[in-house]
Parts: structure tokens; sequence; C-alpha cells
């Protein structure tokens, strides 16, 4: 799951999460399955999605980022290391 700011991708909005569902490497693009009804799931190049991440949280201050368990942390590690 990945909490990131909607303003740095769409130009508008505030801070996000939803599941990532896939990465597909030959392009460099992660699957973003959004949580939000009004958007269907949509692809974005990783570097784009890091800085969207890479924020302040304005509620609580702290950076965003991303949560994973355990099941998922095979396929976190294989994206992080492409």
């Amino acid at each position: 799951i990945v909490n990131f700011t909607r303003e740095k991708i769409f130009g508008t909005g505030a801070g996000h999460h939803s599941p990532i569902g896939g990465y597909l490497e030959a392009e460099d693009l992660v699957l973003v399955l959004d949580v939000n009804e009004a958007f269907k799931p949509w692809l974005i190049e990783l570097e784009r999605l890091f800085s969207a991440m890479d924020t302040i949280d304005g509620d609580g201050d702290k950076k965003r980022g991303f949560a994973f368990d355990r099941a998922s942390f095979g396929a976190l590690r294989w994206i992080l290391d492409a």
C-alpha cells in the first residue's frame, strides 16, 4: 500500500492510499489499484510515484511512504531491486 499526494500526480488533491497491483519491469511502470471508485486502476512511472511519495503529510508532519506485510515483502523487494 502506498501513501502519496495526488497533487504531484494529477495536479490537484491531497494525501491518498492505494494498493500496488503490479510492476511492468520493461516499461518501469507501477500499477496502482486506486481505492477511489471514481478512478480505475492506473499506471505510473516508478520515479514519478516515488516523487509523490517523497512528500510530507500535512496532518501529521511525517513523510509519506509505503506499508507491506510479510507475504508481500518478496514482491516489494523485487520491485525495489529492479
